[in-house]
C-alpha cells in the first residue's frame, strides 16, 4: 500500500533538483512531480507528470487538487513489486498568469 504525502510550490521543476524519473514508470518513494496549470478558458487547473505515465487530471483549485491526485496516483503506479507500504511524495508545482487592468498616470 502506498502512503502519499503532498506539497505545493510555485518555483522551478524537480530537475532544477537533479531529480530524474525512471523510464515509463514512477519512481518507488522517490519524489513525483506534478505540473499543475491554470487554464482561463476551462477555469481548472490541468495537472499533467512526467513521473506517473497516464497522469492527466483537473481541478478547480489547487486544494481540490490535492484532494484527488493520491486517489488518481495509487490507481496508476504499479504497486506488485513492493510489500508493505511505503512513502511517496507528491509535490505540486503551480503555474497561473493573471492580468489586470490599472488606470494610466495622467
Amino acid at each position: 500500500m502506498l502512503r502519499l504525502q503532498v506539497s505545493e510550490r510555485s518555483a522551478p521543476m524537480a530537475q532544477d533538483k537533479g531529480i530524474t524519473p525512471a523510464a515509463g514508470k514512477a519512481p518507488m518513494g522517490n519524489l513525483i512531480v506534478v505540473k499543475a496549470t491554470w487554464d482561463p478558458e476551462a477555469g481548472v487547473f490541468v495537472a499533467e507528470s512526467d513521473d506517473v505515465p497516464g497522469l492527466v487530471t483537473e481541478a478547480e483549485s489547487i486544494e481540490e487538487l490535492k484532494k484527488k491526485l493520491p486517489g488518481i496516483i495509487q490507481d496508476l503506479l504499479d504497486t506488485n513489486e513492493a510489500e508493505g507500504e511505503i512513502e511517496v511524495p507528491i509535490e505540486i508545482v503551480a503555474h497561473a498568469s493573471l492580468r489586470v487592468r490599472v488606470p494610466r498616470a495622467a
